[in-house]
C-alpha cells in the first residue's frame, strides 16, 4: 500500500509527465511546422491522378479534356460481352435449377431417412413400469407414456419387471419393449 506522501509524488508525477508531453504537442513538436491542409489536399489529388493514369482499367481526365474514342469503343465491347456472358450464365442456372427440380420430384419417399431412436435402458431394484415409460418417452423410443402404462395395466405386467441392460430403440412396438422388459 502507498502511504500519503508515495499517493501525493505519484500524483505528481503523473501531472508534470501530462504537461510535457502536452507541450509537445501543441507546439509542435521537434521544430516541425504542420502542412496547410491545402497543401496537403493537392498533394493527395495529384498522386491519386498519376496512380489512376497508369492503370488501363481506370479512365481518368482532367477538367476541359476530352475522353479518347477510341477508349470509350473499347469499353462498350467489353461491356456487350460481360452483359452477354451474364445472359448465358442465367440462362445455365435456370437450366441447372430445372434439372434440380426434376431430380427432386423424382426421389421416392423411400429415399427418405426415416430417424431411429434407440436408446439403453439399465432397470435396476426400485423402477417402476412409470419411471421407465418416462425415460422411453423422453428418449423418444415410444410416443405415448400413458399407452405404455395402459398397455402394462391391460396385461398385469406390474410385477414381471426384469432387471438388467435392454437395448431398445423407436422402430419396436409397445408390446415386442414390454416382452423384452418382461421375459
Amino acid at each position: 500500500m502507498l502511504t500519503k506522501t508515495g499517493l501525493r509524488g505519484t500524483a505528481a508525477g503523473v501531472f508534470m509527465t501530462t504537461a510535457v508531453f502536452a507541450g509537445i504537442y501543441y507546439t509542435g513538436g521537434a521544430g516541425s511546422a504542420p502542412e496547410s491542409a491545402e497543401a496537403s489536399e493537392e498533394m493527395s489529388s495529384e498522386t491519386a491522378f498519376s496512380i489512376l493514369k497508369d492503370h488501363e482499367e481506370f479512365s481518368v481526365y482532367r477538367a476541359g479534356e476530352e475522353p479518347d474514342t477510341q477508349e470509350t469503343n473499347d469499353q462498350t465491347g467489353s461491356l456487350e460481352e460481360r452483359e452477354e456472358q451474364i445472359t448465358q450464365l442465367q440462362n445455365e442456372v435456370a437450366g441447372l435449377t430445372a434439372e434440380l427440380e426434376e431430380a427432386e420430384s423424382e426421389r421416392s419417399p423411400a429415399e427418405d431417412s426415416q430417424v431411429i431412436y434407440q436408446t439403453t435402458l439399465v432397470v435396476s431394484s426400485g423402477m417402476t413400469f412409470g419411471n421407465i415409460a418416462g425415460i422411453l418417452k423422453r428418449s423418444q423410443v415410444i410416443e405415448s407414456r400413458s399407452e405404455f402404462n395402459d398397455y402394462i395395466n391391460d396385461n398385469n405386467l406390474e410385477m414381471s419387471l426384469r432387471q438388467g441392460e435392454f437395448i431398445l430403440d423407436s422402430t419396436m412396438s409397445i408390446p415386442e419393449i414390454a416382452d423384452k422388459l418382461t421375459s
